[in-house]
């Protein structure tokens, strides 16, 4: 699947995200919803359209991308792990909100470039991008964009947690509903357990760490 690139560009004081798809990439009623604001899931965005193609502008003020709000992160006096899991919790809702809306979402791209977090407010805004001929289930998407986490975080008890995530997904085949309880229920679960500091954090076996 290809992966188009994106740009930042400024216009009359507001910040967008600029890409460029194929026309047929994201389908004219989905363009509609997307351009009217009906789902709050997603960042606001509008089209214009050409004879090679169709560019997105992505409304962007105050948002980041997950990777860099990440990166912007000190985690002081927090455990890291159950503030995660609070905002895989909040993908979830949001993916959930948009499929009553759009019906079928198999075409979207799941990433976690595509994944925006509010800078002050903490809360999750999903930017929509699709390919023509792309398609796979949401909870599929969910899972492979949770695994891909344990890549740009640093941290043990996440990456113990998130595995745990995983494991129980599959073996259980939840659908997104399913997933959302469990995450809900893990972050409740670690800030009720007094956790051990990381150097003396092991995993064990499931439901046992």
């Amino acid at each position: 699947m290809e992966i188009y690139p994106g740009s930042i560009t400024d216009c009359d004081g507001k910040r967008f995200l600029t890409k460029e798809f194929r026309t047929d990439d994201i389908i004219s009623y989905k363009q509609h919803l997307l351009t009217v604001g009906a789902s709050g899931s997603f960042l606001p965005m509008h089209f214009i359209a050409s004879a090679t193609g169709l560019t997105a502008y992505y409304r962007i003020d105050g948002f980041v991308a997950f990777p860099e709000w990440l990166a912007q992160q000190d985690w002081l006096g927090e455990v890291q792990a159950a503030k995660l899991c609070g905002i895989f919790s909040q993908i979830l809702r949001r993916l959930l909100e948009a499929e009553d809306l759009f019906l079928d979402l198999e075409d979207l791209i799941l990433d976690s470039d595509s994944v925006f977090m509010h800078t002050k407010e903490r809360y999750v805004k999903l930017a929509f991008e699709s390919r023509a001929g792309y398609h796979q289930p949401l909870q599929r998407s969910f899972l492979a964009l949770l695994n891909s986490t344990t890549s740009i975080i640093d941290d043990e008890q996440w990456s113990i947690y998130s595995e745990e995530i995983l494991r129980q997904s599959k073996e259980e085949n939840w659908g997104l509903t399913g997933i959302l309880k469990k995450t809900t229920e893990q972050s409740r679960y670690i800030l009720e357990r007094k956790w051990p500091e990381r150097e003396n954090f092991r995993a064990g076996a499931p439901g046992q760490i």
